[in-house]
């Protein structure tokens, strides 16, 4: 008799929760719709960069929440653009399209770029990341793909989002491992 008045409370519980989580996620959904269509009518380009992040946030969750799985990989796929950076180093061309012209100080900036992410990322074990490291890769992710939206189509010449890029993603990726390493002298010590 008293289990059976337990378990139709835990039904009853589950079911209150349910909805309050169930109610909150629509109040939310509404608000956001909401603030969107404040936000188009006000400004086309603010509405449409909100719509923006509000794709690319649940990508950054997930990627921060995996990140002891992709890490591992991380370095095999960044040994390709250090290849590819160094055969465009050499030829002044990309080596995935031949009619691009490569300028060197692209292709020495990339060279940079993937050598210290491949070398970084394969010092870490992937399975002790703290949130400090998995921000930094996910930086280091955008500064990957953030020159080619900045400034698509142009290697011929280095841009501004090319530099800050560079500048930006390898010294996070190293300031993080830096700190890494510093925590894990600190905490050896003190056993």
């Amino acid at each position: 008799m008293l289990k059976s008045k337990e378990v139709s409370t835990k039904r009853i519980d589950d079911a209150v929760r349910f909805t309050i989580n169930f109610l909150a996620i629509a109040v939310g959904v509404l608000a956001v719709a909401w603030v969107l269509g404040r936000v188009f009518a006000y400004y086309h380009r603010t509405g449409s960069f909100a719509i923006v992040v509000i794709a690319i946030t649940p990508i950054a969750i997930f990627l921060f929440v995996t990140a002891s799985r992709w890490v591992k990989w991380l370095p095999s796929l960044l040994f390709f653009g250090v290849m590819n950076s160094f055969m465009a180093l050499i030829t002044h061309r990309a080596p995935t399209n031949s009619d691009a012209v490569v300028s060197t100080g692209v292709a020495s900036l990339q060279l940079v770029f993937y050598t210290v992410g491949c070398i970084v990322s394969n010092l870490y074990d992937s399975v002790h990341l703290d949130r400090v490291d998995r921000c930094s890769f996910l930086v280091y992710l955008t500064c990957i793909i953030w020159p080619a939206v900045a400034s698509p189509n142009d290697l011929s010449v280095v841009t501004p989002p090319v530099t800050w890029s560079v500048c930006i993603g390898t010294t996070l990726l190293v300031a993080a491992r830096a700190t890494h390493q510093i925590r894990h002298k600190r905490f050896r010590s003190s056993l």
